[in-house]
Order: C-alpha cells, then structure tokens, then sequence
C-alpha cells in the first residue's frame, strides 16, 4: 500500500471502527492519505538522502508517516473539528522532520540498511574574477 506505512500499521495504532469512521471503510481513503503523508516525509528527507522512498525505514519515520496519515484522514472527514491530540502530533512530526532537513536530528538505521545521504559540504562560489597571470 504505502512505502513506509500500511493499512496494518495503522491498525495497530487505532480501532477497526476508528478506521471506518475515519475512511468510510474505503481503503482508498487511506491510501490517498498515506501518499500525501509519504510525499510530505520524502520532501524533507530529500536534502539529506539521495535514494527515496526509504527502502528500510526507521520506526521514527513510520511514527511520523502514521502521524500525517492520521492528520489526513481527520481533515478529508471533519476539517473545521480536528481532534487537538491529531493536531498536537502533525505539528511534532512537521517538527521532527525539519530537525532531520536542518541536521539538528538524525535518522537511526540498523546495521547494512542504512542509505546514501547527502554531502554535508556544499562548495559554491562566485566565479574567480582575478588571475595571477591577468597583469
């Protein structure tokens, strides 16, 4: 279903009838919420990982992931009457990744699956102006 999160992760973070509710027992539903989500996760891991989706991801970026599903699905069902708690997690999972785009938070791989990240030194300039051999 979703590259990082499936409709079983998000069982096991809420009830059968939640989910109803909050799909209109369409897994259709879900899965347009988990792309947005994903894209939404990939956009700022992008300036630190070269190959995206994640083929293993972490635990944090499927927390993350479930968190902006979750946001998704509440604000296609009710938009003006998000529960505070969904609203409270969006903004630490938005939190969460820019500490990762910003390098103020890493992300934790096991042993072999971790990913090419991203050069940490950007050289950049303007071009040279002056030679030795000018006069």
């Amino acid at each position: 279903m979703g590259n990082y999160i499936d409709k079983a992760y998000v069982l096991k973070k809420i009830s059968q009838k939640d989910y109803d509710n909050l799909t209109d027992s369409t897994d259709a539903n879900l899965v347009v919420a988990i792309e947005s989500a994903e894209s939404m996760v990939d956009s700022y891991l992008r300036s630190k990982i070269k190959q995206l989706p994640l083929e293993s991801p972490p635990e944090s970026i499927k927390s993350t992931t479930y968190s902006i599903t979750l946001w998704h699905l509440h604000d296609r069902k009710q938009p003006n009457k998000i529960p505070e708690w969904v609203l409270d997690k969006y903004d630490a999972a938005i939190n969460y990744l820019k500490d990762i785009a910003n390098g103020k938070a890493t992300l934790t791989f096991t042993e072999g699956e971790s990913p090419e990240l991203e050069s940490e030194i950007v050289v950049d300039g303007y071009p040279k102006r002056m030679k030795r051999d000018m006069w």
